[in-house]
C-alpha cells in the first residue's frame, strides 16, 4: 500500500509540476460557470483534500464540460456505459478504523485504532453514454466583492491596510496587506487577504496548526502551500474567477515540490480545514 501511495503521490506531483511549467496552477478552480467544486455525480457530495486538486487538473487537461464524477459501477447503476478507450482518474479515500487486539484479564477486547487509505478510479460524466440528464449549473458572476468583503469582515481578523508588503504577524496576530488600489486586478486583493487569512487560522486560539512531524519543508514553505490552497478554495467557494500568479512565485512552488513530493497532498487537508473554518464565518444569504 505504501509503495502504491508513493507512486501515486509522485504522479500527482509530476502532473502539478507540468501544469506549473505551463503557467497554470491546478489548484485554481478552472470552471466555466456554476458550481466550482468537483462532486460525485450520484451523491453530489464534494470531493475533499488532494482529490480536489487531482480532479481540477484532470478537468483542465481533458476540457470536460462538467465537474461531476462517477465510478464505473455507479454509472452502470443509473444506466451509463463507459465510452471505449476512456481512462479514469485515481482518487483517494482515507479514514480510521478499530480492530480488536487480544483479550486482557477482564476478558474484554482491546480496540486498537488504525488508519487506512484506499484508491478509487472515477470518470468524468462526459466519459459515459446513456446517463440521465444532469441539472445545468447557473452561471455565476465573475467577481462577488460584496460576499468577499462580508466574509473578511465577519472573521473579525485584525487586518491592517497599507504599505507594500503582505504578511501575517503571528506575534501580534494581525494581517498586513497593501491597499486595494495597489493591485492591478481586484481579485488579487482578495486572493492576498484570503492567503493571509489562511495563515491566520494557524493561531493557537483557532486551528492551532502544526507542521507535520515528518515533514521536510521549512515552516515558511509549508505555510505558503497551505495559504495558497486556502486562497484557491475560498476563491472557488465565492465563485470568483482566478488569475495566474507571477513566474517567480511559480518557480518557488517548483522548488518546494522538488523538496517533498507529498507536499501538496499533505497540505491540502489542512488547507480545506482552514477554508471551512473561514467560511463558517460567512453571513447567511437569507
Amino acid at each position: 500500500m505504501r509503495s502504491k501511495n508513493a507512486l501515486i503521490y509522485k504522479q500527482v506531483t509530476e502532473e502539478i509540476t507540468t501544469q506549473l511549467k505551463k503557467g497554470t496552477k491546478p489548484w485554481e478552480a478552472p470552471w466555466k460557470n456554476g458550481d466550482p467544486w468537483p462532486r460525485n455525480g450520484k451523491t453530489l457530495r464534494p470531493y475533499l483534500g488532494i482529490n480536489v486538486l487531482i480532479l481540477w487538473s484532470a478537468y483542465m487537461n481533458a476540457g470536460y464540460g462538467t465537474q461531476r464524477w462517477l465510478t464505473e459501477r455507479q454509472a452502470v447503476s443509473i444506466g451509463g456505459v463507459l465510452k471505449d478507450d476512456e481512462r479514469g482518474t485515481t482518487i483517494f479515500f482515507g479514514g480510521t478504523g478499530y480492530r480488536n487486539k487480544g483479550y486482557p484479564s477482564s476478558r474484554r477486547p482491546i480496540s486498537v485504532r488504525y488508519g487506512f487509505e484506499r484508491h478509487y478510479t472515477v470518470y468524468n460524466l462526459d466519459q459515459f453514454l446513456g446517463l440521465p440528464p444532469q441539472p445545468t449549473p447557473q452561471p455565476g458572476p465573475h467577481y462577488i466583492s460584496e460576499r468577499a468583503d462580508a466574509l473578511i469582515a465577519a472573521t473579525g481578523a485584525d487586518i491592517r491596510v497599507g504599505g507594500s508588503r503582505a504578511f501575517y504577524d503571528p506575534g501580534g496576530d494581525h494581517i498586513q496587506v497593501p491597499c486595494r488600489s495597489a493591485y492591478f486586478q481586484s481579485v488579487n486583493y482578495y486572493r492576498t487577504i484570503f492567503h493571509e487569512l489562511g495563515h491566520w487560522t494557524k493561531h493557537h486560539t483557532r486551528l492551532d496548526r502544526k507542521i507535520p512531524g515528518d515533514h521536510k519543508l521549512a515552516e515558511y514553505a509549508w505555510e505558503e502551500i497551505v495559504g495558497e490552497l486556502v486562497a484557491a478554495y475560498l476563491i472557488a467557494a465565492l465563485d470568483i474567477v482566478p488569475t495566474v500568479r507571477s513566474a517567480d512565485y511559480i518557480a518557488e512552488w517548483l522548488r518546494v515540490l522538488k523538496l517533498d513530493e507529498q507536499a501538496v497532498s499533505r497540505a491540502a487537508p489542512h488547507a480545506r480545514n482552514a477554508a471551512d473554518h473561514l467560511l463558517s464565518f460567512a453571513p447567511s444569504s437569507n
